[in-house]
């Protein structure tokens, strides 16, 4: 079931109170871990955001680390910015830090779209 206030095509602004029933919500997820004093994670944002328009059948959030610590320490992220990619609610990767826009595309082509089957708990880590 989908969120009233999920729109396809933009990002979602997620909380340790609405996490769960957001990723619940989606197959395919991307969570961007920010803090608005961090500089690179303001040079990602606008990339994200392209990313969530040009594909809308995936959940694009973000957390903000300051004011959302459960979520955070939940998943073992200790830097900004983290991506981690959720397949069918599983975590199948993380990047760790500013990237270009084409890695973020590759890492969403082959964690998603790729006929390759991941393991729970196995995840692949680019840094």
């Amino acid at each position: 079931m989908v969120s009233i206030d999920r729109v396809f095509g933009k990002t979602v602004d997620l909380s340790d109170t609405n996490f769960e029933a957001e990723m619940a919500s989606s197959k395919y997820t991307v969570i961007d871990f920010w803090n608005g004093g961090c500089m690179p994670c303001r040079t990602m944002l606008p990339i994200f955001e392209e990313l969530a328009e040009k594909h809308s059948t995936i959940l694009f959030g973000k957390v903000n680390t300051v004011n959302n610590i459960v979520i955070p320490r939940k998943y073992n992220v200790f830097s900004s910015p983290t991506f981690l990619f959720f397949r069918d609610g599983k975590k199948v990767a993380r990047i760790l830090g500013a990237k270009p826009i084409e890695v973020l595309e590759e890492a969403i082509v082959r964690y998603f779209f790729s006929e390759k089957v991941f393991e729970p708990g196995l995840y692949d880590e680019i840094e």
